[in-house]
């Protein structure tokens, strides 16, 4: 936002309110207040504007470091709701309380996770929605470090429990790639710190030979991915405009063609919940003979 604020015509912003980054905000850049209120609702920013009556102008700008709201005060006074706008936004927080009740269809015997190593249950739950709602995608790519939030939980499953794993309006959309395109994508995922990207359909061998990382990738029937393969990708919208770094390497000049638009993530995994039924345990998701991910060793792969 900075680097935004200082690139902007002088007087065409009179504000900025960032997000995201988690961060404590409270600046002047390049004459624009900015704030940011840290995460989870345990503060706010404020900016004050001073405007002239006259030619409605803003004639003063002071940001100042969010505030933490002490349960029930600030500046020493207590907190309490507006009843006009709690009466405005009743009907929506109804709507949602409803929505967030409603059962997905399925029941889980056992938390679904994101954690695990060389890859996650709850990442292969989500890439298999994503693959199976893309008629002719072979391969399905998520951000499963950073694009889920929260473990499910045993139980019946409800869509509040899902939007709250998935809480961002991320599309599932599916572009071609080259099979030499899909190498570089997994060789890079290799070679990094962190969390492999979520993947289905595909199976990844790395291996070492004479000090160069050699990738073999494989369908689910067995055969074969090669180089000059046109393979139809699904992944999000999200992770296809520059995401993470997932696909930046191989990204064209003009952005990637939109092949395929299947809605938004969360929807397209509810759907897959509803089409299965049934119970779904944990240890499904990963088959520990078969690996998705087969490496060489622990993360950043180096064959030096």
């Amino acid at each position: 936002m900075f680097v935004v604020a200082r690139a902007l015509p002088a007087g065409l912003v009179d504000a900025i309110v960032a997000g995201h980054s988690h961060a404590p905000v409270g600046h002047q850049v390049s004459g624009i207040p900015i704030t940011e209120a840290n995460s989870g609702g345990r503060s706010f920013g404020r900016i004050d504007l001073e405007i002239d009556r006259v030619t409605k102008r803003v004639v003063s700008r002071t940001s100042f470091a969010p505030l933490d709201l002490v349960p029930g005060t600030y500046e020493g006074a207590p907190v309490v709701s507006d009843p006009e706008i709690a009466a405005v936004i009743g009907p929506a927080i109804e709507g949602a309380r409803v929505l967030k009740a409603s059962a997905v269809g399925i029941t889980l015997e056992t938390p679904i996770r994101r954690a695990g190593a060389p890859e996650s249950p709850l990442g292969n739950l989500f890439t298999d929605a994503y693959l199976a709602a893309v008629p002719g995608a072979e391969v399905a790519f998520n951000n499963t470090s950073g694009g889920l939030r929260a473990d499910l939980p045993a139980g019946p499953l409800t869509y509040g429990s899902l939007f709250e794993v998935m809480p961002f309006e991320n599309r599932v959309i599916a572009f071609y790639l080259s099979g030499a395109g899909v190498r570089q994508v997994v060789l890079a995922q290799a070679a990094r710190r962190g969390a492999l990207v979520g993947m289905s359909g595909l199976g990844v061998r790395v291996t070492c030979e004479s000090g160069v990382p050699i990738v073999v990738l494989a369908r689910r029937d067995g055969s074969a991915i090669r180089d000059d393969d046109r393979v139809l990708v699904a992944t999000t919208d999200f992770l296809a405009m520059g995401g993470d770094g997932v696909f930046t390497a191989v990204t064209p000049p003009d952005g990637f063609t939109i092949e395929r638009d299947a809605g938004t993530a969360r929807d397209v995994v509810a759907a897959w919940f509803k089409a299965r039924g049934g119970s779904l345990r944990e240890e499904q998701l990963v088959d520990a003979a078969n690996l998705r991910w087969t490496l060489p060793g622990p993360q950043p792969v180096s064959c030096r």
